[in-house]
């Protein structure tokens, strides 16, 4: 058992110190090993034979705290990753979206969206190795991140619209997710906060004691309020809504006509140009 254990130190020693933070490398590998499943393929040959390479893993582990985390917290998710159809080609949002439902059925909202969270983490992690493996353009990464986000977005908006139609009814007036900026060109990078619009289509009263606007600007608070929530299964995206009419001071949500008024009357000339890159990502 001493002997083992000395060859597997022997051997994460000689693989951290390859790589560009020896340190940060080892101490993944080592709460790898400590976690790692009695059942599954040795983690030394996964990392050796690893399909992009042992030097794309090592580096990923080495320059990403938050993808080693991931790995080290769950090692299943290096098993995953370590399918060459999983990590040997790009991904469409379709089978993005595909391997989301298989994976989490009906529980997608459950604990607080921890399923969605969890697959957010793995896909992120994909979409980085590759990047790392330089198998990925810039133009797919930017891409399959959009992704990634626009599925997060679009599953919150489908969970908290669904609840609040069931608690108070539903509202006549449609509503609309718009992204802005590195989001709505679809040209998101793995550090970027994401630009949204909560939009919908007129004014009008649902019941007796809460007009549309009341319920839109409910549905978007649930929104924000459940991707600012941390959570033992990850983060999902920074929101941020600055772009609206009338930045924070503003309502969260607010109807076309209202939209229109503000950028006739009082919009800058940066607030209308920010809307080129507006695109309906939920709703």
């Amino acid at each position: 058992m001493f002997c083992t254990m000395a060859r597997s130190d022997h051997w994460i020693r000689k693989k951290a110190a390859t790589s560009i933070n020896p340190a940060q490398v080892e101490t993944a590998l080592i709460h790898l090993r400590e976690h790692w499943p009695e059942t599954a393929q040795p983690l030394a040959d996964v990392v050796e034979q690893f399909p992009l390479g042992e030097a794309a893993l090592l580096h990923l582990l080495a320059v990403s705290s938050i993808c080693a985390a991931r790995l080290t917290h769950d090692p299943d998710s290096l098993l995953w990753l370590s399918q060459p159809q999983i990590c040997g080609a790009p991904r469409g949002y379709a089978e993005m979206l595909g391997y989301l439902q298989r994976s989490a059925g009906n529980s997608i909202a459950d604990q607080g969206f921890s399923a969605l969270r969890f697959w957010k983490g793995r896909e992120m992690t994909r979409i980085a190795v590759r990047e790392l493996a330089n198998v990925a353009s810039l133009e797919e990464t930017t891409g399959e991140l959009s992704q990634v986000a626009e599925i997060c977005i679009r599953n919150v908006f489908e969970h908290w619209n669904t609840e609040l139609r069931q608690q108070y009814g539903s509202p006549k007036a449609e509503f609309a997710i718009l992204a802005l900026g590195k989001l709505g060109g679809g040209e998101l990078n793995h550090s970027s906060d994401v630009d949204l619009l909560f939009l919908y289509s007129e004014e009008g009263q649902l019941t007796a004691h809460i007009s549309y606007h009341e319920f839109f600007n409910r549905l978007g608070k649930r929104i924000l309020e459940t991707f600012l929530t941390q959570h033992p299964a990850g983060s999902l995206f920074r929101v941020d809504l600055r772009l609206r009419p009338e930045g924070s001071a503003g309502p969260l949500a607010r109807s076309l006509e209202s939209m229109e008024n503000y950028y006739a009357g009082f919009g800058e000339t940066w607030e209308r140009m920010a809307l080129i890159k507006a695109r309906a990502v939920a709703g």
